[in-house]
């Protein structure tokens, strides 16, 4: 029988409301852990900013006079905080809501862009036609060692210069950040197991290259 080896999954909700030219940063996280084995292995999503626009409230940060185009710098990375190497996997859903946080169908999600300053370090699977460009998956391709942590997986959020009008000016863009790890043992058979992909590795233990099963 094969042994579950999905270790850890943190969560970190994201939500940008656009308002007439400026956007609200709001922020809500979770992590849950699973014992293996008598021992607790997990990883944690961190996330800080270096905006000198970004007003820190008691909902989170408010970024001020930002426009289509303009870039709000949101780095998110994740730690290994336990004692097992761990490969990572983080998936993003974004999507957009109207002002009563209804989903909007039809609206283009890859308006709300995520930008990755090291993509090298990730493989990353923009799921298109399968979910409208609203799901992205980052594969982080080394092995993160015990008490280490990823490169940033998202570096900055653009909201696309293509928006035109004021008809996403009464949207607001949601974000949802999942990260969930494997160990390094058996790791080829463990992640076709648990995220459904054949891995391909080199000598060094890194991920070269991915397929879908």
């Amino acid at each position: 029988m094969k042994k579950k080896v999905l270790l850890a999954i943190a969560a970190l909700l994201l939500l940008v409301f656009v308002y007439q030219g400026s956007l609200a940063f709001f922020r809500k996280e979770k992590g849950v852990s699973t014992p293996i084995s008598a021992k607790t292995l997990g990883i944690e999503l961190i996330d800080h900013t270096d905006d000198t626009r970004a007003e820190m409230t008691a909902e989170g940060y408010t970024f001020k006079n930002v426009m289509p185009n303009d870039a709000l710098h949101r780095e998110v990375c994740v730690k290994n905080v336990k004692e097992k190497n761990l490969y990572v996997r983080i998936t993003a859903t974004r999507y957009w809501k109207d002002r009563d946080g209804k989903k909007v169908k039809g609206s283009d999600a890859s308006l709300i862009q995520l930008v990755t300053a090291q993509p090298e370090n990730w493989i990353i699977l923009d799921d298109g036609k399968a979910s409208n460009h609203e799901i992205v998956y980052f594969y982080y391709k080394k092995p993160i060692l015990p008490q280490d942590q990823s490169d940033n997986v998202i570096d900055r959020i653009v909201l696309s210069e293509d928006i035109k009008g004021e008809e996403y000016q009464e949207y607001q863009a949601y974000l949802h950040l999942q990260a969930d790890a494997i160990q390094d043992v058996v790791a080829q058979e463990a992640i076709l197991a648990e995220w459904g992909i054949e891995a391909t590795f080199d000598k060094q233990g890194n991920i070269t290259s991915i397929e879908e099963q």
